[in-house]
């Protein structure tokens, strides 16, 4: 069934291709020289993993984590953008296949943190080490400094750094 829904013309083959396969595997052929058994119920699970990896050998992304590795070292955040600097982050974390709780992906997260936002969380004590632990800090600077902004205007002084709350 699931073939049937996968048309175009540059996979049409690949679809013919399939179902003469599922059909070989499922039925009998007793007419063919020499006759064809079937080696497969047409419900058996083994028929459909088989086809899921079918699909994703010929039609996978192979560069996908390579890409997402290079849109990763692009990544910086957009003036107090955390959030969506965050699922960002995460979202090519994923697709690049790096652990999150890996020294290489809590560096790479610290190179997209604006400048300022960086060294404001480095002067914590304790020094934080994880991923969770420096993306929690950062929000909660930014907060902080939109909250400040919000109620005194940019007032100059180098607020973050003296933030009781979120050390």
């Amino acid at each position: 069934m699931a073939l049937s829904y996968i048309k175009g013309p540059c996979i049409d083959d690949w679809v013919a291709q399939k179902a003469k396969k599922m059909v070989d595997r499922v039925y009998r052929r007793p007419h063919d020289n020499p006759p064809i058994l079937p080696t497969h119920y047409a419900d058996n699970k083994v028929l459909w993993n088989d086809f899921i990896t079918d699909f994703e050998s010929a039609y996978m992304d192979t560069a996908s984590e390579e890409q997402a590795y290079a849109d990763m070292i692009k990544l910086e955040m957009k003036g107090d953008k955390i959030n969506e600097y965050i699922v960002a982050f995460e979202y090519l974390l994923i697709r690049a296949g790096w652990e999150s709780d890996a020294r290489g992906s809590l560096e790479m997260f610290k190179q997209g943190l604006r400048k300022g936002l960086h060294w404001t969380i480095l002067q914590r004590d304790p020094m934080l080490i994880t991923l969770n632990n420096w993306q929690a800090a950062a929000q909660c600077k930014v907060q902080r400094r939109q909250l400040v902004f919000a109620s005194l205007g940019p007032c100059g002084g180098d607020f973050l750094s003296t933030c009781q709350n979120c050390r």
